[in-house]
Formats: C-alpha cells, structure tokens, sequence
C-alpha cells in the first residue's frame, strides 16, 4: 500500500516525467522486436528438402516451441507480468 501511494506522488510531482514515456517506448520496441523473431521461426526453412519425415517433423516441433515462446514473450511485455492468466494460443 505504501509503496503505491509513494510511486503516486513521484509521478504525481514529476518525478518520474520522461521515464514513463521512455519505458513505454522500451516495451514497445521489446514487443516488435521479439514479434520480428517469432515471424522469423514461423517462417523458416531450415531442414534439408532430403531429410527424413522424423526428422522435418522434430524441426517443425522445435520452431513451432520457438515461435511459441516469442508470443509468450510479447504477452508478458503486453501485460508487464509473468501472471497465471490464460495463454492465447
């Protein structure tokens, strides 16, 4: 409780005038930035035409981890915390 009522009065006084924005601007170049590598391991093609199905299966279970663990990424940058809500996918 008290450390909210502290955190209103700096920003209430200016304190913190500048760094909100800065912070904002942080997230969302964080949210692109992790957006661009999902798209990256959603769209890649990194297994040998030649490869065995056990094998291109394995490569797709491996992406299809990476590019859930970007947009896990970015839905904890969107909600700034590691909370018990519900995952989108």
């Amino acid at each position: 409780m008290s450390e909210q009522i502290i955190e209103n009065v700096y920003f209430e006084r200016g304190y913190t005038k500048g760094k909100e924005d800065g912070f904002v601007s942080g997230l969302k170049r964080a949210f692109e930035l992790v957006g661009e590598l999902g798209d990256f391991y959603e769209n890649a093609v990194l297994v040998n035409e030649n490869a065995s199905t056990e094998e291109k299966r394995l490569y797709e279970n491996s992406y299809r981890g990476r590019v859930n663990a970007c947009r896990y990424a970015q839905h904890v940058i969107r909600k700034n915390s590691f909370g018990d809500e519900d995952l989108p996918w």
